[in-house]
């Protein structure tokens, strides 16, 4: 392939990563084995924390409660931007840290790592996103997030039953990713705007997962195939998704379906671990009003 045609393709890529970003700036199981941290982190409470990890220096921020108590345990949630977006940044779009002042549990930002001619941030989900995911770098984002919880634990008292993910578009596929391989870490997800990316999913315990996606998403089609925005990437439809964790997760019985105005509650009667798409009715790709406390809702915060 002629140098010329390389460079325009990566440039092109670039390019639709940077709209990828601009959208989502708007922004029961078995025992557990919670992981060990592969080095002690300094025990202080800043919330900007560094570290090395698999060679690579990667960092994330912390969020304490308002009214925080040394001598008992919290539940964690770990946050994931979407592509292009930061940890700071996606601290201060989604209301997260309000949430975790009223109702008492850690919220930690993770930080992608960034590569590429634009230095866009971005989540190894498996098929998506950027350079991450290439087999070049290959980037190792689930033994990152459950490299963080565990330095996290060292540093607070953290309640390892009530460990989440939650995150947006990439991140949202990064969440799904970890419902996925650390099973044993995450006790459940929520993806917003952001479908599963990988092609095997076989947990080794079953989580709560919460997706929630606009009908009018062109980015993550709601119904599927190729993305308008990102090049060569290919979704599943959200209903498929929904359907494939209900088998996951032992659910039984036809969905059910409660509308609310713009949005329908899809559910299933019975589940092993609870399963639930909230789907905005001519929503597009953008971090939706009010969903940090849908999020903390189904998580039972």
């Amino acid at each position: 392939m002629p140098v010329t045609v390389v460079i325009m393709r990566r440039i092109w890529f670039s390019f639709v990563l940077l709209l990828l970003a601009a959208c989502s700036s708007t922004t029961g199981g078995g025992p557990t084995s919670f992981p060990t941290a592969a080095a002690t982190p300094s025990l202080d409470r800043n919330p900007i924390q560094t570290f090395t990890w698999a060679g690579k220096e990667r960092t994330y921020k912390v969020h304490i409660p308002a009214k925080f108590d040394e001598n008992r345990e919290y539940p964690v949630v770990l946050l994931l931007h979407g592509a292009f977006g930061s940890a700071p940044e996606f601290e201060r779009l989604t209301g997260f840290d309000d949430l975790a002042d009223e109702k008492g549990f850690i919220a930690v930002y993770g930080q992608g790592t960034e590569w590429g001619q634009r230095d866009i941030a971005v989540w190894n989900a498996g098929m998506c996103c950027g350079d991450a995911a290439q087999p070049l770098q290959n980037i190792d984002d689930v033994g990152y997030s459950k490299e963080v919880i565990a330095r996290v634990s060292k540093v607070y008292r953290v309640d390892k039953n009530r460990v989440y993910a939650a995150g947006m578009s990439n991140g949202g596929m990064m969440a799904n990713r970890l419902a996925c391989e650390a099973s044993e870490v995450f006790k459940g997800i929520a993806a917003v705007a952001g479908t599963i990316q990988v092609s095997t999913c076989t947990p080794s315990a079953k989580d709560s997962v919460l997706l929630i996606h606009g009908t009018a998403d062109t980015t993550v089609p709601y119904a599927g195939g190729a993305s308008k925005t990102l090049t060569d990437v290919t979704t599943i439809p959200v209903m498929t998704e929904f359907a494939d964790w209900g088998k996951r997760n032992g659910c039984t019985g036809a969905p059910v379906t409660k509308t609310d105005k713009q949005t329908d509650l899809v559910t299933y009667p019975s589940c092993d671990q609870p399963v639930e798409l909230f789907r905005i009715n001519g929503g597009r790709h953008v971090w939706p009003v009010g969903a940090a406390k849908k999020v903390t809702d189904f998580f039972r915060l």
